[in-house]
This record gives C-alpha cells, sequence and structure tokens, in this order.
C-alpha cells in the first residue's frame, strides 16, 4: 500500500496497468490536479467497436498482483477485528485516485474471494467512496457469504 501511484499504474500484466492511464499527462507523469476530486469509482467504462457491434463493457482497477498477494494476507489476518479501522485509516492516506481506485476494487476482490463481509461488498458494488465520509461505504458488519 506505501507503493508509489506510478508503481501501482503499471505493471508488466497489460490487464492490471489500465487504472493509472486515464490519470497519465503527454509525459507519462501523474496528473495531479485530477487527484483530488471528491469521489472514486472502482470501475470504468469502456466501448469497443467494429464493423458488427459495438460492445461495451466494465474494467474493473485492481492492483498489481505482486502487491495484491500481499494485500490480501494483510486483509486476511485482520479480517473480523480491524479491517473497518484499517480500511478508512488507508482511504484516508492514498494521495490519488488512482490509488483509491485501486484499493478499492482490490478491497472488494479480496472480500468477495473470502467470502465475508457482505455488507461490505454491497456498499462497494452500490455507490462511490467519497473523500469527506468514506466511512458510509467501508462499514463492516461480520456476516459470511454462504456460497
Amino acid at each position: 500500500l506505501r507503493q508509489s501511484n506510478a508503481d501501482l499504474a503499471t505493471s508488466s500484466n497489460p490487464n492490471l496497468t489500465r487504472a493509472g492511464l486515464d490519470y497519465l499527462g503527454i509525459t507519462g507523469e501523474l496528473d495531479l490536479n485530477q487527484s483530488r476530486r471528491g469521489s472514486s469509482t472502482i470501475c470504468a467504462t469502456r466501448d469497443r467497436s467494429s464493423a458488427q457491434a459495438t460492445i461495451s463493457y466494465k474494467e474493473l482497477y485492481v492492483l498489481p498482483f505482486c502487491y495484491y498477494d500481499q494485500f490480501r494476507l494483510v486483509l486476511r489476518s485482520c479480517l473480523d477485528t480491524e479491517l473497518a479501522p484499517l480500511c478508512i485509516h488507508v482511504w484516508k492516506n492514498l494521495p490519488t485516485d488512482v490509488s483509491k481506485s485501486n484499493f478499492v476494487s482490490s478491497l472488494l476482490l479480496v472480500t468477495t474471494e473470502l467470502r465475508c463481509h457482505l455488507q461490505l461488498i454491497v456498499n462497494l458494488l452500490k455507490r462511490d467512496i467519497t473523500a469527506e465520509q468514506p466511512s458510509t461505504s467501508l462499514s463492516i458488519h461480520t456476516r459470511s457469504l454462504s456460497l
């Protein structure tokens, strides 16, 4: 989580590098003027067109795997006791929307994989997280998914 935005936005895997592309200027540097918007979304809508059809799809922002794997281990170790305070603290201290998008989508992926914190999953899916009130969406009610 302490990696720079440039590290989080770049990876050798093209499926994991999309998060930072909208924030990069012509020089490849992060555009700091866009870093303090009111809310952060966890995915982007993309369109692909051909002569036969146009496809619209959602692209989820995630941490590059080398960071995500450690992130998952950290969250698994504190799922029932410290998850909400940890999430809120990390959210408030992330410097840009690129980092916030990566964090939120990775949090969603971890909780879904571990089949826990159903309320958090619902909150992450249904609303944007605002910088002023992150605890509203990052609230935790301990419930497990029974799949």
